[in-house]
């Protein structure tokens, strides 16, 4: 019998969520829950040990779960022929053997302010016994009452 791992891990989470709800209707009963205990640091242990293996293969788990979910499964990975054939533009370069840059857009370049001017909206401008009351707030030394 083959013994997979959603099966151990599925059985693990079961026992160790009775084991839990064993520990609390112990509790409330008042009887020794030292057994119950010791089952339920086993469970947690085996299911922080697969953690990482289940960390390793969640690329492999998520493609099947994305696999089984559609319907032509088999169709997605198959290469898109549209796609593999080339533009006019391919062609072309191909004929004269001489390469030929993509065309991008032009774009305007807007020059950064230098860093020295600021305008009065960037940084407002605080009185002197604003800023006084300011560090008299936030220092650490205690508040002199007179």
């Amino acid at each position: 019998m083959e013994y997979h791992y959603w099966t151990s891990k599925t059985k693990t989470l079961l026992s160790y969520l009775i084991n839990l709800l064993a520990i609390i209707l112990a509790k409330l009963e008042g009887s020794d829950i030292e057994e119950l205990r010791w089952n339920t640091i086993v469970d947690r242990t085996v299911l922080e040990r697969i953690r990482p293996l289940e960390n390793k293969l969640h690329y492999q788990i998520e493609k099947l779960l994305r696999t089984n979910v559609s319907n032509d499964s088999a169709l997605n990975f198959r290469p898109d022929v549209d796609e593999l054939e080339s533009s006019e533009d391919e062609g072309e370069e191909s004929n004269t053997g001489v390469y030929k840059a993509p065309r991008i857009a032009a774009a305007h370049y807007f020059e950064p302010e230098p860093r020295g001017k600021r305008t009065k909206t960037e940084t407002p401008k605080l009185g002197k016994a604003i800023l006084d009351d300011l560090r008299q707030e936030m220092s650490s030394t205690p508040m002199e009452v007179s």
